[in-house]
């Protein structure tokens, strides 16, 4: 018996995964290698092996996917949560981000709070201006 097939588990999110998370770290051939593998991000010794991944992160919770809280840190523990798809956004390392009285926003965020379109928030910042002129007057309460 191949030792994907042990612990009964190959069909499930969690197992796919684990797999997924070893082939773009490991594997030169997998299309995404180069945003992990190849920049240097790896899997710890334990997670090689799936009972080790399954007994510290759990199974794959419903509508959640893996995410690594420091981007620029590899798959281990204490740098791994089950996240959900804004969470994940929130998280990468292209996602642009505010800081406006106190909350952390995106660009998306602010267009539909200030009712701009995406593209004014990237030139607006870019050219340098304060968060209350590039979202607009009418969020000043936030």
């Amino acid at each position: 018996m191949s030792p994907k097939h042990i612990h009964n588990m190959s069909k499930t999110k969690t197992f796919k995964t684990w797999d997924c998370m070893i082939q773009r770290c490991t594997n030169p051939k997998n299309t995404n290698y180069h945003k992990y593998g190849g920049r240097g991000i790896s899997v710890c010794e334990e997670w090689k092996t799936f009972s080790n991944f399954l007994k510290d992160m759990g199974e794959r919770p419903k509508n959640k996917t893996l995410d690594r809280i420091n981007n620029n840190l590899g798959y281990y523990k204490k740098n791994c949560r089950w996240a959900t798809t804004k969470e994940q956004g929130m998280n990468k390392r292209t996602t642009r981000k505010y800081y406006m009285n106190g909350l952390l926003l995106t660009a998306k965020d602010l267009s539909v709070l200030g009712n701009t379109k995406i593209r004014n928030i990237y030139y607006r910042s870019k050219a340098k201006m304060p968060l209350y002129k590039i979202c607009g007057a009418h969020i000043g309460g936030l």
